[in-house]
C-alpha cells in the first residue's frame, strides 16, 4: 500500500514541478487551476463514457473498447517516452 501511495503523490507533484517554474508569478494561479481541471475531466470523461456506454450496452460489451483504448493510450505514451532524448 504505501508503494501505491508514494507512486500517486510522485506523479502529480512532478507534473507541477515542470508547468509552475516556468509560469510567471501572476500566471501560477491560473496555470494550477487549469491543471487540476484538465486533471479531474481526464478521469471523470471516461468514467462518465463507461458508464453511459454499460447501460446502453451492457457491461461485457461496454468494458472491451474500454480497455482496449487504455491499452492503445498507454502504449502512445510509452513510444512518445522513449522517443524522447533524456535531459541531465
Amino acid at each position: 500500500m504505501r508503494i501505491w501511495r508514494r507512486g500517486r503523490r510522485s506523479s502529480p507533484r512532478g507534473a507541477l514541478r515542470l508547468l509552475l517554474p516556468p509560469a510567471a508569478p501572476g500566471e501560477r494561479a491560473g496555470t494550477l487551476a487549469a491543471y487540476y481541471v484538465l486533471s479531474y475531466l481526464a478521469m471523470s470523461i471516461p468514467a462518465v463514457l463507461a458508464g453511459l456506454l454499460t447501460n446502453l450496452y451492457g457491461l461485457r460489451t461496454a468494458v472491451s473498447p474500454y480497455a482496449a483504448t487504455v491499452v492503445l493510450l498507454t502504449l502512445i505514451g510509452l513510444t512518445r517516452a522513449m522517443r524522447q532524448p533524456r535531459t541531465a
